[in-house]
């Protein structure tokens, strides 16, 4: 299976203002599992290092992002969710 951000919600880039966060690029030096870099790449479909990295670290915070607003969505309907086709 491979992942494809382009039809991927993106609910990290724009804060509470509506504008998108500016992007700052600088140049890092890691030691990273090269395994893991390739399975990556493969479930993402990238084609560059680079493109594996950047496209995983948003997928991490478009997760962490969900799991904050199905929480909220919990806590605020008290833990009680509704079916809304009236099957459940």
């Amino acid at each position: 299976m491979t992942v494809q951000p382009d039809r991927a919600i993106n609910l990290y880039s724009k804060p509470e203002g509506g504008k998108p966060m500016a992007s700052k690029l600088v140049r890092k030096n890691y030691r990273i599992d090269v395994g893991k870099l390739n399975r990556a790449r493969g479930a993402l479909g990238t084609k560059t290092e680079t493109e594996t990295i950047h496209r995983a670290l948003d997928l991490v915070a478009d997760e962490a992002a969900l799991a904050k607003a199905l929480l909220d969505l919990v806590v605020k309907g008290r833990g009680h969710i509704e079916a809304l086709d009236g099957k459940g």
